[in-house]
């Protein structure tokens, strides 16, 4: 079984090691490999500087965006080249099982590759904008 991790859009993994969550996020595919034998990818949004963290992810593949794309400086040219992703890891992608999303901010990534190469996803929600937001505005309303 060959598990694909699809990351935020724009997050690497050197956003998870500065942001303090790389060894949190990291524990449950270890898991997945040590207990149930499940090969693992990180197809992240970071460079060849992803690669840093091979050690930490003992035998996690790393697959950064940015090592096989350029990366535009326009927001809205990085966006747009993110439909292009699932090309530029076909082979990759291929031979997975299973593609799986981080949070629902660049689910567009995996749900397109899920059509091409007929593999199944898993969605996970991550931060719900709507919830959290709905929930902040009820805190932050002062009682009368």
């Amino acid at each position: 079984m060959h598990l694909v991790l699809f990351f935020t859009y724009g997050v690497s993994l050197k956003t998870w090691a500065e942001t303090g969550i790389l060894q949190r996020e990291i524990r449950v595919y270890q898991e997945l490999m040590r207990e149930h034998k499940v090969q693992i990818s990180f197809l992240t949004y970071g460079d060849s500087t992803d690669r840093q963290f091979e050690g930490e992810l003992k035998g996690i593949q790393i697959l950064p965006v940015y090592e096989r794309l350029n990366r535009p400086r326009s927001k809205v040219r990085r966006f747009l080249q993110t439909f292009f992703i699932p090309w530029k890891f076909r082979r990759e992608l291929r031979q997975s099982d299973i593609l799986k999303t981080n949070q629902m901010y660049g689910a567009w990534v995996p749900i397109i590759a899920k059509f091409l190469y007929k593999k199944k996803v898993i969605l996970r929600c991550g931060y719900e904008w709507y919830r959290n937001t709905f929930e902040r505005q009820h805190y932050d309303t002062p009682v009368q």
